[in-house]
């Protein structure tokens, strides 16, 4: 267990004796930030639902600190082993927990999002679909936590499923918002069955089975909310504003002091730490800001040509993506695959997004 690889698998038995099927693909193995994941136990919640408790290594380290060089280096805080606690389902007759599949330290694949909704795949990412219409506003990408589908959010609200991603709602346009309000942010549960979509206003649409906890659409902000991230275990959000400020809600970890934007529009995305304790935030001008997270700016990127839009996890490490289509890596991952020639070299467009596959 004192590997980033390793991983904890699951057999189906018909006696306690056996025989037994062992399931091809182990439950618990690297993902997101978390490395070497083990002592799964299975319970249930308060209500039945089933739920999987795990520790994993908090990305980078997979070793304990060494004392006490630690305290003379300041980094004692790493190599931590975390508890963990995901929603577990069965599939296949097999139990599998629904977190973000792993992806090997070099890269797998990842979706871009162009402003017209024009999908563009790398590595081994693959097309499933896009929106179509000269109307559309594309705003934001969400994966399904199998990378097998893909949620794409227009600015009217309208949000197309593809692939595996279930259609939660009919496709029509909000008409109840106010005339200067628009879609900018979508995170889904990890269950598939529920979605939250935020607006510039800070009023928060849940879809599906998605419970409504709370908004900011009764206060009068400072700056516009340019983003929305589900916490680890699906059930609640955190709200992020153009000026830094988060706003957490539901289960999602309420933030302390947070250090000031750069500029009064520069924060663009958020990402949640998988431990579920801190967040990382993007900023328009390349910048990524950890929150009780671990630092992502061990190979930070010059400052780009261009506006940074969006922040994903990517196996180990994080990705930005720039709106001219330049995608840089963050944290303890080699170089990102390049787009794929599908579509032949990358178009003049506006990106606004991108997703992990």
């Amino acid at each position: 267990w004192r590997s980033a690889n390793y991983a904890t698998g699951v057999a189906r038995c018909l006696t306690v004796l056996g025989p037994c099927t062992k399931s091809p693909n182990p439950v618990l193995a690297r993902a997101e930030l978390e490395l070497g994941p083990g002592g799964a136990t299975a319970f249930t919640d308060s209500s039945g639902n089933p739920l999987l408790a795990y520790h994993a290594w908090r990305w980078p380290d997979a070793n304990y600190p060494s004392y006490p060089r630690c305290e003379r280096e300041n980094t004692c805080e790493r190599g931590q082993r975390r508890l963990h606690i995901t929603p577990l389902e069965v599939r296949d007759e097999f139990p599998i927990v629904a977190r973000r599949p792993a992806v090997d330290a070099a890269g797998s694949g990842y979706w871009l999002l162009g402003l017209d909704g024009t999908i563009w795949t790398a590595g081994s990412a693959q097309h499933l679909g896009e929106p179509s219409g000269n109307d559309v506003r594309a705003v934001d990408l969400q994966a399904t936590p199998g990378a097998d589908g893909y949620w794409v959010l227009d600015r009217t609200g309208v949000v197309w499923a593809f692939g595996a991603a279930p259609q939660l709602e009919p496709r029509r346009p909000r008409t109840d918002w106010r005339s200067d309000e628009v879609a900018v942010g979508l995170t889904c549960r990890p269950a598939r069955t529920g979605c939250w979509i935020v607006t510039s206003r800070g009023r928060v649409v849940p879809l599906g089975d998605a419970p409504f906890l709370g908004n900011l659409s009764a206060l009068t902000l400072r700056s516009d909310v340019t983003a929305i991230a589900g916490s680890p275990r699906g059930s609640g959000y955190s709200l992020l504003t153009a000026d830094g400020g988060v706003a957490a809600f539901g289960d999602s970890p309420h933030p302390g002091p947070m250090p000031l934007a750069r500029r009064a529009d520069s924060s663009v995305s958020l990402v949640p730490d998988p431990d579920g304790a801190g967040y990382w935030i993007a900023g328009g001008d390349g910048s990524v800001r950890a929150l009780d997270a671990p630092d992502p700016d061990e190979r930070a990127p010059a400052r780009p040509r261009y506006l940074v839009r969006d922040l994903t996890p990517f196996g180990d490490g994080l990705l930005t993506v720039v709106e001219d289509g330049e995608v840089f890596a963050r944290g303890g991952i080699a170089e990102p695959p390049s787009l794929n020639a599908e579509r032949g070299d990358r178009p003049f467009a506006v990106f606004v997004a991108v997703a992990a596959s």
